[in-house]
């Protein structure tokens, strides 16, 4: 990638965790501002670097089809690959940006092993629950 977006070019090229979206629960025009940030970074992504490939990792079937939905309606589907957590870590990947939905599962073992199996320039790790229980 080139050209790259202001707001990702700071961004540091290594395998750390970049950022954290936390949902405060105020109230917005689509009520999902963790989706509506990510998918306004995949589109600024795409803008520099039409060939960026986007692998969105989600826990479950029902995040799938909601991420599915989005991509669709923000035509975008193309350049993504929506997954869920089990699939991705049973086969290795190579992206350029790697999303996380539900990051906070990521602290357990068999979540933790995406960053085994994925190959990434950058990761944006979506959660609501910054605080885990476990």
């Amino acid at each position: 990638m080139s050209d790259i977006p202001t707001e990702i070019s700071g961004w540091k090229r290594t395998r750390d965790l970049q950022v954290i979206v936390r949902n405060t629960n105020k109230k917005s025009y689509d009520n999902k501002p963790k989706t509506r940030i990510a998918i306004n970074t995949i589109k600024r992504l795409i803008n520099a670097d039409p060939s960026i490939t986007v692998l969105i990792s989600v826990p479950t079937d029902v995040l799938k089809e909601q991420w599915m939905e989005q991509l669709i309606t923000n035509n975008i589907l193309s350049n993504c690959k929506v997954e869920i957590i089990n699939s991705i870590i049973k086969r290795t990947w190579n992206v350029d940006l790697l999303i996380i939905d539900e990051i906070h599962l990521t602290a357990s073992n068999l979540m933790r092993s995406i960053f085994d199996v994925v190959d990434y320039q950058f990761i944006l790790g979506l959660t609501a629950t910054l605080e885990r229980l476990d």
